[in-house]
């Protein structure tokens, strides 16, 4: 396993708060950053330049902790002792974590069509849980860095272009599918090809899956992938 080691990576202070705490509990052994928080870690290993601003931070846990009991650490706890303020939607049990300006939220692979809220007993959290999250753990990049005085975890630049070139089409909200495009064209300036079809060749996805795919190349103007027979 590679280490990019680093020292620093521009972040809000909320939003490193949580990954240092995070980080120190050891979380990214058994779990990643998601979304477009992402990409400060993309620009400092191999400078994927990408402006944004969301006040939202995902953690995705992986989904073999969902079957575990043992506590590993309270993440609600470690996080209500960075001033974040836990609340629950007690109709889904959703849990997130607000302060004044940002909101933290765990999600987890979802199994089959089931869309409730998933325990994940082990850190005393829950996650929401969404398909296709599982590309996301396809040879993560682990960093090490200095001013977070801890490991992390990030998806692969491939495995994230992957995963947003099949949630972009499936989106209803015109404003979502625009972000997820807009990430889809700059990874695709990093990432080869011949990467992206070595990963879809672990996959198995159905038609409609690979429909998405096409489209969303489409739409970004470059060459699909070859599709796997189905």
């Amino acid at each position: 396993m590679t280490i990019f080691e680093c020292e620093a990576v521009s972040l809000p202070p909320s939003v490193e708060t949580a990954i240092a705490r995070l980080a120190g509990c050891g979380f990214f052994e058994y779990g990643l950053i998601g979304g477009s928080w992402c990409f400060p870690f993309y620009d400092a290993v191999i400078g994927v330049k990408y402006n944004f601003r969301t006040l939202d931070l995902d953690f995705i846990v992986d989904d073999a902790l969902q079957h575990r009991k043992k506590i590993i650490r309270d993440l609600e706890a470690e996080l209500e002792e960075e001033g974040f303020i836990p609340t629950i939607d007690y109709e889904t049990h959703l849990q997130k974590f607000h302060t004044a300006d940002m909101e933290v939220e765990f999600l987890t692979q979802r199994k089959g069509n089931r869309n409730k809220t998933v325990l994940i007993r082990p850190f005393n959290i829950t996650a929401q849980p969404l398909p296709f999250l599982n590309i996301l753990f396809s040879e993560p990049l682990t960093l090490k860095i200095t001013s977070l005085d801890g490991i992390v975890r990030v998806p692969s630049p491939r495995s994230m272009l992957l995963h947003k070139m099949i949630i972009a089409h499936r989106r209803t909200k015109e404003s979502k599918k625009g972000k997820d495009l807009d990430q889809c064209k700059v990874l695709s300036l990093y990432c080869s090809r011949t990467e992206i079809q070595e990963l879809l060749n672990q996959q198995k996805f159905s038609r409609n899956t690979w429909k998405s795919i096409n489209a969303t190349c489409e739409l970004i103007g470059i060459d699909p992938p070859f599709a796997q027979e189905v």
